[in-house]
């Protein structure tokens, strides 16, 4: 069963993602989202399962995730063009269906639309009292910042390639190979599925996912 490794995800304090809401309002889905269990396994996909399981407070990871409200709420304007103008599909066979920008709850994973490298899970903030240079809260956060300011530095080592039926592929660089990973499993997740490109609004399907090394 596939698995993202949610040991090595940043803890954030918020972050916002981009749903469907029926018309009744009694379904929300997540976007590009998946359920996982406790152990960051894959459940499901898009869907009724997952619907259920976020209704329930369950965990899900999603590929659309956003640092502001701002930012979550053009890209659900965009969603919500394309299906004013016929090319979008909820897939619920409800007209009156509509995308929203809404706060992730605590526990969901995702990758930033603006930072798609890194991992993320929205956490309640932890704070940390100074006392002086040597308290261990110090020490450790200090060296956590080091240490992400290390892979920050680090180069990109391979390249995860998104193909489609139309000839464009899009392609997602990466600084390991569990990065990869991780990416190439929520894009795999795609295939034979007929996307949107929201610049165009144009629809093109899903029909391979490399990784490559740079």
């Amino acid at each position: 069963m596939a698995r993202i490794e949610v040991e090595t995800a940043k803890k954030v304090s918020q972050a916002w993602g981009v749903f469907v809401i029926s018309k009744d309002g009694a379904k929300v889905e997540p976007c590009e989202a998946y359920a996982l269990d406790g152990s960051g396994n894959f459940l499901s996909g898009d869907g009724d399962d997952i619907t259920a399981h976020v209704a329930k407070g369950g965990a899900f990871v999603t590929y659309e995730g956003h640092a502001t409200e701002a930012a979550a709420k053009a890209s659900a304007d965009e969603a919500n063009a394309s299906y004013a103008r016929g090319v979008a599909n909820f897939g619920w066979n409800d007209n009156g269906a509509r995308y929203e920008a809404r706060p992730l709850p605590a526990g969901t994973l995702f990758h930033l639309r603006d930072d798609a490298e890194t991992l993320c899970v929205v956490s309640p903030a932890v704070s940390i009292e100074v006392v002086d240079n040597a308290t261990p809260a110090l020490q450790a956060a200090s060296a956590a910042l080091a240490r992400i300011a290390g892979v920050q530095a680090a180069p990109m080592v391979a390249v995860v390639v998104t193909r489609y039926d139309d000839g464009t592929e899009y392609r997602h660089e990466v600084r390991s190979l569990k990065a990869a990973a991780n990416w190439a499993i929520g894009e795999r997740r795609k295939i034979g599925r007929s996307l949107i490109d929201r610049k165009t609004g144009k629809s093109a399907t899903v029909i391979a996912v490399d990784i490559l090394p740079l």
